[in-house]
């Protein structure tokens, strides 16, 4: 534990660094202490102690000349006396007093509205929301399901007073002891859950609270797993408040990493204002430069569209004006429509999707759409001070369009503070956000429940835009996109086919661990990695930051907002899955097959016993292997199963695997007969689909032994017909793996072909006795025929 000056460098240093990331505040009593509120101000522990003291000497005769002992209590214990002494009506009056309509100072006001992701705080009074915008509260005691998966909450742990006051339910909305904080968490255990989520993944700054005597915020800790990595957790104190005693207590029971001294309060606000990252612009230097009609449009000749296109590196630094170029290849989305109604009809229109969806592209449609009204684009490396937006905001008869990213939650509401105002001067605004950026979501739905301005665009074309943007492309020479992939798969094949222009997008030439690694491998299995996965495969928080670095933009941080929030707050997505392979057919080139299998098993072992070991059959599947490995996957495949034989030989999948990894890597009779044998084990000892699998692997491989054979032994043809008959006798619990063997590009179904041919020209007497079977098999192919 390190204990600073905050005047220190070695303070500001810290404080920089965990402010650079989701860093969340932590206040506590000091916080609100003397401030101004309804009809007094807001007591110390210690001044509340003796407020409550002196009711319950008033309300209760037992408790006559015990003012001395009642003043000794700690605030959990006297307010159990409180409750029971002091009638409903006087406690109300207390807190309604001391504890409601509390305001600070504009210092104080700055501080809080800076981009906290989450506010926690331990006190009861209203500082914290009167003084914030676009925050929702949160009390320990209520049921918030669904908004913990939000953004920009404020965590009142302890209840909230004025709801004390005027929600007359029959419930308490404050807790003061123990055992109400207890009765809070079986109440709403989501929320324990969530807040063991964030002690274990955020830094926390911990401001006006001693920490002392917090059985809540003790219990949490015992359900949270330990912080990750370099996580910090920075205790602001006063000097005059340091004991050794305090210090140890500090480090042992709260895990603090850093202790930052100061004289007064004002200075951690100070501090954190003039450390907090910012960008801003001024409103001369930018109006002119945001006019779309001044926006440059892109020459429509090969070269050009393609550096465009890859966003080559050479072709970003020739063009300074690279978000405002207009592309002579923009199409009209499916929802574009929907939105030039909704701009028309609405005040505010929002447009969702997930990152290289194409937003920005469609902006550039629609804002092209109204060129004749004046637009303004707020490309997505602009960010602007709220000043000029406020500025921006009061121009008559104006359409805003916001790039994704270009907006922050405090920018979002000076817009909605001005509906009025646009409203006025018929104005507009258009809004793209990403999927990550639900603080932009979620004010919008809380703000226009009723109305339909919220529209969602996928990552990929239709057939009716692939033919659109394929007719611009053959006219300028683009390869032919296609639709079934995502819009940066499609730039990603771009980008390889013309190997000659080095794209900006796609991370090349990095150098990755073997965690990493393994975390690339999951995240081409599930799509995702949760905050809770990266920790079993021994990524810490800092390594996790620089691994999205390295891979960024093809992987990225997201808010995890439907899963379980055990799983983390945070989720990594990957963007374009053939870009992980291709970086791996790289890496594994400069590799040989025993590190190929050190590194392939290690993960699979990690995936033992924990929330990832239900990708571990899809990461034993021959054709995972094949695609992340094709220079090693034949070698690979069973010495792989082999070597994992002592963890997993208890799994019927397992015996299935290393089965089908046999047959579509071995060429001979020998390992056919192995592959079998693991596919019988599967069969018998597996269920449900485990159990169907292995039926029809179990025909393939039958198959496959005939060919090998040449066909020349009818007993083992006559095997595989019934083999084969028994798969397609329940072809409908199976259908997509058994409609297959009728693909011609199929090895499996050239192999059934050849096998119904030999037989056909080859009628012995044992072909006779299975004549139902063997039929079943040429109604089978022939129907499937005509169906091609």
């Amino acid at each position: 534990m390190e204990i600073n000056s905050i005047e220190s460098a070695e303070a500001k240093k810290v404080i920089s660094e965990v402010l650079k990331t989701d860093a969340i505040p932590f206040i506590g009593a000091g916080f609100s202490t003397g401030l101004p509120a309804r009809e007094c101000t807001v007591p110390s522990v210690s001044q509340l102690i003796s407020l409550m003291a002196s009711q319950i000497i008033t309300h209760d005769k037992k408790f006559h000349g015990k003012e001395s002992f009642l003043r000794e209590n700690n605030l959990k214990k006297i307010s159990n006396y409180w409750r029971k002494s002091v009638p409903e009506e006087k406690c109300s009056n207390l807190l309604y007093k001391y504890f409601t309509n509390v305001r600070v100072s504009t210092l104080c006001s700055q501080f809080l509205n800076l981009n906290w992701r989450h506010i926690i705080t331990l006190n009861i009074d209203d500082a914290i929301e009167n003084a914030t915008t676009a925050y929702k509260k949160v009390v320990c005691n209520q049921k918030y399901r669904n908004r913990l998966f939000e953004d920009r909450l404020i965590i009142k742990l302890h209840g909230d007073a004025y709801e004390e006051c005027t929600v007359e339910d029959g419930s308490s909305k404050i807790i003061f002891s123990l055992s109400e904080y207890m009765n809070s968490v079986e109440l709403n255990k989501d929320l324990l859950s969530f807040l063991s989520t964030i002690w274990s993944e955020s830094n926390l700054l911990f401001i006006g609270t001693s920490l002392s005597d917090e059985d809540d915020i003790f219990h949490t800790l015992q359900s949270a797993n330990k912080p990750q990595g370099n996580l910090k957790r920075i205790v602001f104190q006063k000097n005059s408040d340091l004991t050794e005693e305090r210090m140890n207590r500090l480090e042992l029971d709260y895990e603090i990493t850093n202790i930052i001294t100061v004289s007064d309060w004002d200075e951690i606000y100070t501090c954190l204002l003039s450390l907090f990252p910012r960008f801003e612009l001024s409103q001369d230097s930018i109006y002119e430069s945001l006019k779309f009609d001044s926006f440059p449009t892109l020459p429509s000749n090969t070269v050009s569209c393609i550096k465009h296109l890859i966003r080559e590196v050479d072709f970003l630094k020739q063009n300074a004006t690279y978000e405002r170029l207009i592309p002579p290849y923009l199409i009209r989305r499916s929802i574009f429509s929907e939105v030039a109604t909704s701009i028309s009809l609405n005040i505010i229109t929002l447009i969702e999707g997930r990152r290289f969806s194409g937003q920005t592209s469609l902006l550039k449609a629609i804002a092209s759409q109204f060129v004749k009204d004046s637009v303004l684009f707020i490309p997505s490396d602009i960010k602007l001070n709220l000043a000029t937006l406020n500025n921006l905001l009061q121009i008559k008869k104006t359409i805003f369009i916001f790039d994704s990213r270009s907006l922050t939650a405090e920018d979002l509401f000076v817009i909605l503070k001005s509906i009025n105002t646009l409203t006025n001067n018929d104005s507009r605004v258009l809004i793209a956000a990403s999927t990550s950026e639900n603080y932009l979501t979620t004010p919008i739905i809380d703000k226009f429940p009723d109305i339909n301005c919220i529209f969602y665009l996928r990552d990929n074309l239709n057939e009716l835009e692939t033919t659109s943007i394929n007719k611009s492309f053959e006219q300028i020479g683009l390869l032919k996109w296609h639709g079934q992939r995502k819009l940066i798969e499609n730039i990603f094949h771009i980008s390889q086919t013309y190997t000659q222009y080095t794209s900006s997008i796609f991370p090349r030439n990095i150098k990755l661990s073997s965690n990493e690694m393994h975390a690339l491998i999951i995240l081409f299995l599930n799509d995702k990695l949760f905050g809770h996965d990266l920790k079993l495969i021994g990524l810490n928080s800092t390594e996790t930051d620089d691994f999205i670095a390295k891979c960024s933009p093809m992987i990225e941080l997201a808010r995890n907002n439907y899963e379980p929030t055990s799983m983390g707050y945070k989720k990594i997505i990957i963007n374009c899955k053939p870009w992980i392979v291709s970086l791996f057919a790289a890496e594994v080139k400069r590799t040989n097959i025993d590190e190929v299998l050190d590194l392939y098993s290690a993960l699979i072992l990690k995936m033992v016993d924990t929330s990832l070991s239900t990708s571990i059959f899809s990461a034993l599947r021959v054709d995972t292997i094949r695609i992340l490995f094709p220079k090693h996957f034949r070698e690979l495949t069973n010495n792989l199963y082999e070597s994992l034989r002592p963890v997993l030989s208890s799994l019927p999948d397992f015996w299935l695997q290393w089965a089908k990894g046999l047959l579509y890597t071995k060429e001979n009779l020998a390992d056919m007969e192995r592959a079998l044998s693991y596919a019988q084990k599967a069969f018998a000892d597996g269920r449900d689909k485990t159990a169907l699998n292995s039926q029809y692997t179990i025909a393939l491989i039958y198959g496959k032994m005939c060919q090998l054979e040449q066909f020349g032994n009818m007993d083992r043809n006559i095997e595989a017909v019934q083999k084969y008959a028994n798969v397609i006798k329940i072809r409908n619990k199976n259908a997509r793996y058994v409609n297959s063997l009728l693909k011609e590009e199929n090895i499996s179904a050239r192999t059934l072909t050849e096998l119904i041919r030999y037989v056909q020209s080859h009628l012995t007497a044992g072909v006779l006795k299975i004549k139902v079977e063997f039929e079943l098999l040429l109604n089978f192919t022939s129907q499937m025929k005509q169906t091609d």
